[in-house]
């Protein structure tokens, strides 16, 4: 067996599915869980959820790990369909991170004003968690996008249009949760088409990021690393936002003066994988490519 295969039949075992939240989808997260788990019965379930603390010191600096299951709301008094055995049929793995308090623990202590250091070290900690837990979905994507996409894009478009490309086609892939107001919400004017443009200009942007860093390193492990350091802690800027920002605007890095400094690096990025083409020295990864194959093309 050639090892392109093993590696697709050893990837392929593996499911990853992002339930969201019921305000978001309208969808019961357990509804959704059981009925993927009917259809394809797994072996068994990892469940990954946030998880609220009454404690701040525990925000983003603990992970709970359990065999029994999880019960999605339960933490702040809002139980939903719980995930277990019992209910999937399956075994079922929980992982779960307190990323939430309540009213109470945030009235009770200004974090940003009355201990800095606590502070400090929660943002510190939701830095460095958020690449590892992230990874186990996030190289699901850069597996197909870096590891695929793009090498293959790049045997037939040089390597600007394939950054525009891939990054645009990752874009419209984003388009049904955008539609139901995942990244930017709902309400805006041109609903949902410019969030679902918004989406595509911004993965365009993070994609010659991550390729770059995928064809530098030569493995899309690194990007998804990446991929998942900024899925963990984009939302952390809001903190030091009185409103919370606008989503097309800032401080997320999604906005248009958010993402200023990432769109400067990715320029960069981008203008050095053009240099490295035009002296024949940018290798572009191999591995979306059939067993034999290289690129010609530099």
């Amino acid at each position: 067996m050639k090892k392109s295969t093993r590696l697709n039949i050893l990837f392929a075992i593996i499911i990853l599915l992002a339930a969201g939240v019921l305000g978001t989808t309208g969808v019961e997260s357990g509804e959704l869980v059981r009925a993927v788990t009917e259809r394809i019965h797994p072996a068994c379930v990892i469940a990954v959820d946030a998880l609220a603390s009454r404690s701040l010191k525990r925000v983003c600096t603990a992970v709970q790990l359990a065999d029994t299951g999880i019960v999605p709301g339960s933490g702040v008094g809002n139980h939903r369909a719980a995930l277990n055995r019992e209910t999937l049929g399956v075994p079922v793995i929980a992982i779960g991170v307190p990323t939430v308090v309540d009213g109470a623990t945030l009235a009770a202590v200004d974090a940003s004003a009355a201990n800095p250091p606590l502070f400090a070290l929660m943002l510190l900690g939701q830095c460095a968690i958020a690449p590892a837990l992230n990874l186990v979905t996030t190289f699901g994507e850069e597996w197909g996008w870096r590891g695929y996409l793009m090498p293959k894009m790049a045997t037939r478009l040089s390597i600007v249009p394939t950054m525009l490309v891939t990054g645009i086609i990752w874009g419209l892939w984003h388009a049904p949760v955008v539609a139901l107001g995942h990244n930017y919400g709902t309400g805006y004017p041109g609903e949902p088409f410019d969030g679902i443009a918004a989406m595509c200009a911004w993965c365009t942007v993070l994609a010659i990021f991550l390729s770059y860093v995928t064809i530098r390193t030569g493995s899309t492990f690194a990007a998804a690393i990446g991929h998942g350091a900024v899925n963990g802690t984009t939302n952390g800027v809001t903190l030091f936002s009185l409103s919370g920002g606008n989503p097309f605007v800032g401080p997320l890095c999604t906005g248009i003066v958010g993402g200023l400094p990432l769109l400067g690096v990715a320029v960069v990025m981008l203008w050095d994988m053009r240099r490295r083409e035009k002296a024949g020295t940018l290798r572009m990864p191999e591995a979306g490519l059939p067993d034999g194959v290289r690129h010609t093309r530099r």
